[in-house]
Parts: structure tokens; sequence; C-alpha cells
């Protein structure tokens, strides 16, 4: 095993610490590799990276194909790959429909053809054999045909290669484009790779692939770099450096593809992190269990009492009947005993769906209802099939999101990543039959205002007609 180093979208920020990459160098790191998406590119930095180390390898991981004709691939890798003395590796891929429609402007289409197609372009005019000559689904050199000048001919590389055969190796993360790239390619970048999952769901496509290339030693020449984010820290410190990682797979996860698109969604849903309804309704009702009840004077009360008995018998009626409708309680449920007053434990319950009475009730006591939800479009439109929209609270690390989010949410007030949140200066009220109007804040005063509307002519010509339009 190797180990190399990934500077990911953000080489020119590091670029300037010539003597860390002369370290690494000499320790013996295998590669430095560079990726790019929208912002800055992969080649450039790599071009500076050669020029700092004379034996690590540098690498794209990974070059856009949408971005890039072939020839301009194979260009790029060839002067990358003299520059540094045949130190280049050369990592390709399709990216999302999200960018390469969005961003590059040219479609989609389908993937594993295209990279095949691709792969085998770059490879023949890198081994510069003959003129190039290629008539695919996707590509055609000579370009003929409508709107073209039929004065295209064939070419080859000018100059002859530091090598004929650069390395290739693919991003790939679905299961056929994964058996594609052990087929074609030298290599593999696979992105968010579990080291307990990955090689049960990876194992039959790799053997697939390597099979179908013809190479009897395949298996053993492949490469697989693989990406982690690691730091040497204290215990203490774990979660602070948590946090960047985080970051990263909120941003494909949640950020990278369409909403009904996303492979990296896809890949966590396969590693089997789709559903975390059970760990958050555990963490849930272990707080919920240990709310302090009692006296609402004493300091370390945390939850007080119920205001009357009519409140308390409602808070039991709803609570059985969400029950008998197929509710799952996971937590309170009774009255509390042994204390003077209404007191009602917290309580939980899962409701099967939003046709649950309890759970379009304005119940105002300790009981929360759960539903689970899979997408963002789905949680919406639970959001609003309420007849309430008072406020809404919305809970995520990804900006775009809570922005998304609460937007399309039809409630008066949101909170993001925080709940309650009140002030006198900021309007409060809700929308449908939450309430009309607002309290506080500068809608408020309005209401105590009487707006008087005083016309003049300051002209010495009267006006012709009060009623012409002016």
């Amino acid at each position: 095993m190797d180990v190399s180093i990934n500077v990911g979208y953000f080489g020119p920020h590091i670029s300037d610490d010539k003597d860390l990459f002369k370290k690494l160098d000499d320790i013996g790191v295998s590669c430095v590799w560079t990726a790019e998406a929208y912002g800055y590119d992969a080649v450039t930095p790599l071009a500076y990276f050669s020029a700092l180390t004379n034996n690590m390898n540098i690498g794209s991981g990974i070059m856009q194909i949408p971005a890039r004709t072939p020839a301009m691939t194979a260009m790029t890798a060839v002067t990358l790959d003299q520059m540094s003395k045949g130190r280049f590796r050369l990592g390709l891929g399709v990216s999302g429909p999200q960018v390469v429609e969005g961003w590059h402007g040219v479609p989609y289409g389908k993937p594993l053809a295209k990279t095949r197609e691709y792969v085998e372009l770059v490879r023949n005019i890198i081994k510069r054999e003959g003129k190039v000559e290629h008539n695919g689904e996707y590509y055609e050199l000579p370009l003929s045909g409508e709107n073209t000048t039929g004065l295209g001919k064939p070419l080859k590389l000018i100059d002859q290669p530091f090598r004929d055969e650069i390395p290739i190796y693919l991003a790939a993360v679905g299961l056929k484009n994964v058996e594609m790239t052990a087929e074609i390619a030298d290599g593999w970048l696979p992105f968010m790779y579990s080291p307990l999952k990955g090689e049960e769901i990876y194992k039959d496509s790799l053997k697939n692939g390597f099979d179908k290339s013809g190479v009897p030693d395949k298996k053993d020449k492949f490469e697989i770099v693989t990406t982690v984010i690691g730091r040497v820290c204290e215990e203490e410190e774990v979660d602070e450096y948590l946090y960047p990682a985080r970051n990263v797979y909120t941003l494909y996860v949640g950020g990278m593809g369409a909403k009904s698109k996303n492979f990296y969604y896809n890949l966590f849903c396969e590693y089997g992190y789709e559903d975390i309804a059970d760990e958050f309704l555990q963490r849930i009702t272990d707080i919920a269990a240990g709310i302090q009840i009692g006296d609402p004077l004493a300091e370390e009360t945390e939850m007080g009492p119920l205001c009357t008995p009519a409140q308390l018998a409602t808070v039991e009626r709803e609570v059985a009947h969400a029950l008998s409708e197929g509710g799952r309680l996971l937590c309170g449920g009774k009255r509390v005993v042994g204390l003077d007053g209404y007191f009602y434990q917290p309580t939980i319950i899962e409701c099967p769906g939003q046709s649950l009475r309890i759970v379009d009730t304005e119940l105002f006591g300790p009981v929360l209802s759960v539903i689970r939800f899979k997408t963002e479009d789905e949680v919406i439109a639970l959001a609003n099939d309420t007849r309430h929209g008072l406020a809404a609270g919305i809970f995520t690390r990804d900006s775009a999101r809570s922005l998304r989010v609460a937007k399309a949410v039809r409630a008066g007030i949101i909170w993001v990543n925080t709940y309650r949140a009140i002030s006198p200066i900021a309007e409060f009220g809700g929308t449908k039959t939450s309430g009309y109007g607002r309290e506080s804040g500068f809608q408020a005063i309005y209401d105590y205002t009487r707006p008087k509307t005083v016309w003049m002519n300051t002209s010495n010509t009267p006006l012709a007609s009060q009623f012409a339009p002016r």
C-alpha cells in the first residue's frame, strides 16, 4: 500500500508552502492528487507541484470528461507527463448532470458509453501510432456533417510523448461504472469508500470487470486510490476535527447533484445510512426520559404541570386515540404519580402517517408526534399538509437546503438549527388557521398607527377634474 495526499479543489490555496511538498517528496509519499468541480481547475496546480518534486507522482482526481475534448485531455496529459518526467496519472470522471449540463453546457447522455468511448480515444491519441480517426456515438474525428466545413482531416500528436501509455484512473460510484472501470482502466478512484461495506458492495463488479478485460493479471496490477480524511488529535478534539469531514459529505450527499439524481446519496443508502430515524428516535427518547418534572418554581425543574384538569384529560384522550390509530408509544403516555398537580409524562409517539388525528391537533401538552421521511420534497409536503402554520423548525448542516425548505414551508416563523427563538423586535404570527396579523416587531407597531393621506396642489392652476387619472 502506498500513501498519497489529496489537496482537493484547493490546490492554489496551499501551493506557497514549497517546503511541505519537498518534505512529502523526500519521505516517499506516492502521489499528490488534485480535483475540480466548478471552481479551480485540477491541471494548473499539478504543473506547479511537479516543479517542486522529483519522485512523487502527480494525479488528476479528477479531470472532468465533459469539460474537455478527448484530444485536449490527451494533449494535457502528455504535457504534464513530459514536465514531470513520466510521473503523471490521468484521473477522469463524468461528474453529475447538474454540473455537466448546468456548468459545462453539454448533454449528460449515457455516462458509461461516453466514458468508454472517451478513454479509447485518449489512449489512441497518446499512443501516436497513426492519424486518429473515430466514429462513435459521442465523438467523431474528423468531424463531418451539418454545420461543418468539410475541411477537417485526421491528425496525430506532433511530438512523441514521454510515455506512450499513461495510466488512466476512473472515478466511479455505481456498480456498472465500477465494473467498466475494472475492465478498461488502470485504477479506480472511489469516493466515500466504506472500509466496512465497500468490499461487500463492489467485489462482484470488480471481479466481472477484471474478467472482461482479458488481462490475466489485471487484478494484481489494478490500483484502488481511496481518499480518507484523517487527523491526529486528542480525544476531546475529535468532534472539532470531524466537522470538516461532515461538511464534505454534506456537500456531496445533500448538494452535489439534483434531488432526483444524486449518486452520492444513493451510495450512502447502499452503505445503510438511508434510515437514521431509529438512531434519532433513540436519542430524542433518551432526552425526553431525562427531563426533570416538578414544581415550576424550583430551579432544577425543566417541565411543570398542565394548567387545568380539562387540558390533562384532553392530552390523555388524544394520546389514547393516536395509539388506537396505529401510533407507536416510544416513551411517556401516563400521568406522573406522586406529584400534586396536573402532571403528564413527556411523551413521544411515532405515527405511521399524516392521517393520524394527533398530527394535526394543537394539543398544548408535552407530546411529540414523529413521522419518518426520506426526501426533501416529502418532508415539505408533510409540513404543509396541515391547517396550522404558526412555526416550523429546520435542522440541517446544508445551508442551501435550509434556505430552500424555509422558503417552501408555509409558516409564519421558521427556525433553522434552533427552536423557539423569540424577540420583541421580530414579528410573531402564523398563517392559515394559526392567526392573522403579527405581534411584536414593526408590523405590530403599525397596528397602533392611524394613517392619514393629504393631497396638495402646489400650482396656481386649479385641477380641471378631480376624477381625471394622473
